[in-house]
């Protein structure tokens, strides 16, 4: 049991929707349930907050996991404040490709028709049967004029 719960705890990250405080308590708790350290939570906490906020916190070096919750918490409250997000700045750089892309792909080389006449001017092609009206399913009827 816990070796699964101790998986469970290193494969531990933070979701999308999930706040700091609700990340930290759920690893705390896997880190009770296997008697891990402090050290050992931190560590787990630093390795599996977004990336956003990991690299805020890293820049800080905190040396508790105090500390760590701290700065998690300030990255939380102002994302994207420090210039400094290197996924803000890859997104982007994605954005500015596929608008390229799309750029490239719905602006083709016009190519101008020598003249008008190189249209396709073909005579209409004769109807088949000699140019009797077939009908199916009756009998041909009669017209008198």
């Amino acid at each position: 049991m816990k070796y699964r719960i101790a998986k469970e705890l290193f494969g531990r990250k933070q979701g999308a929707l999930e706040t700091v405080d609700e990340f930290v308590t759920a690893v705390k708790k896997l880190g009770r349930e296997i008697q891990a350290d402090m050290a050992t939570v931190q560590y787990t906490v630093v390795n599996g907050l977004r990336p956003d906020i990991a690299a805020h916190v890293a820049r800080q070096q905190p040396t508790t996991l105090e500390e760590v919750v701290a700065a998690a918490r300030v990255a939380e409250a102002v994302p994207l404040s420090d210039g400094h997000n290197d996924q803000l700045v890859e997104l982007q750089m994605e954005v500015k490709r596929m608008a390229a892309k799309l750029d490239r792909t719905m602006i083709a080389p016009v190519q101008p028709r020598s003249t008008p006449a190189s249209y396709d001017r073909r005579s209409p092609s004769p109807r088949p049967f000699g140019g009797r009206h077939v009908t199916f399913g009756r009998p041909p009827t009669e017209h008198s004029n």
